[in-house]
């Protein structure tokens, strides 16, 4: 399974995992510190697109920032799908700053075609 990047902008892009099984594509997406309404799924053209913010939770103007570690901002993560994708059929959970994908396959008829040579 080949899933091309179409592209990762952004400070806080998510990690991605993707698993197949003979009927779906697994997708999930670690979120840490997201709620649902943060998180956008959208398909265009064949790109699954990951999308959203992580908004900071200190005040600047009162807070003197020693060390800074975490990521903030706005992130997208885009993927080219296989041909096999039903984008009708997709499904999404969150849970516990988790996006799970199901990406449900369509079945497709044999396509070997054997070709009278005249």
């Amino acid at each position: 399974l080949d899933f091309p990047r179409a592209g990762t902008v952004g400070v806080a892009a998510p990690a991605v995992d993707f698993r197949e099984t003979d009927k779906a594509y697994l997708v999930t997406a670690e979120l840490p510190g997201l709620e649902k309404a943060d998180v956008s799924v959208s398909i265009d053209d064949g790109v699954l697109l990951i999308a959203g913010e992580k908004r900071s939770d200190h005040d600047e103007k009162t807070e003197h920032r020693h060390i800074s570690e975490r990521r903030f901002g706005e992130f997208q993560r885009a993927f080219s799908l296989p041909g096999d994708v039903d984008e009708t059929a997709i499904k999404a959970t969150f849970e516990k700053g988790v996006l799970s994908l199901t990406l449900p396959r369509i079945e497709r008829a044999a396509t070997a075609k054997r070709i009278d040579i005249k």
